[in-house]
């Protein structure tokens, strides 16, 4: 047997265990689930994967916890996000610990499905129904030549986020010699609610 599946065959070994007690490490806390519930659980984890050569002896259960279950997890992750990808070819096929990983995660968990938040901030721009730009910064003046039409209002906007970057637009064109705030912006905002609630 090589070393490499010796290894594979430990950490498959300790996350079975995980696997067995996920309730007690990760379940909410309760009148029958306390703190010292968990942290005696990740202490007999910890004992499982120093008698196994996962962790070094002078590690303890924190270890377990926050590093050995956040690495392995990190790297199913890893390798999940990159199945996702197109065009990647495949960080690697995903191994038993990697499925078992994920059945402990819960399949329709956000760390595994995400909150359903856009992936970027272009993705959020484009659906904007009014395409803005905000213009450049002069090399020579501390001032911002906005090309921003004026004539976009945050009541055209679709979300909170293209809200704000109206906005500070706005403000931008409005206030071209002084720095804007977040209170500058917050201000407006709560006025434009004010606006578009009345």
């Amino acid at each position: 047997m090589s070393s490499k599946q010796v290894v594979f065959d430990r950490k498959m070994q300790w996350i079975m265990k995980i696997k067995e007690n996920k309730d007690i490490v990760f379940g909410a806390f309760s009148e029958n689930l306390r703190k010292e519930h968990k942290i005696n659980k990740w202490k007999e984890l910890a004992t499982l994967a120093q008698s196994i050569c996962l962790m070094p002896l002078e590690k303890n259960w924190t270890y377990a916890r926050d590093t050995l279950w956040q690495n392995i997890k990190k790297m199913t992750m890893l390798k999940l996000d990159n199945a996702k990808k197109t065009g990647t070819g495949g960080l690697g096929k995903m191994s038993e610990i990697d499925k078992t990983v994920l059945e402990i995660i819960g399949k329709d968990s956000p760390v595994v499905c995400g909150l359903g938040v856009k992936d970027s901030m272009n993705d959020t721009l484009s659906q904007c129904e009014t395409q803005v730009d905000i213009g450049h910064h002069r090399e020579n003046e501390n001032t911002i030549k906005n090309n921003a039409n004026p004539s976009v209002t945050p009541k055209k906007c679709k979300t909170l986020i293209e809200m704000f970057i109206i906005i500070i637009i706005n403000k931008m064109h409005t206030d071209k010699r002084r720095r804007i705030t977040i209170e500058d912006v917050c201000d407006s905002a709560k006025k434009e609610k004010n606006q578009i609630t009345q």
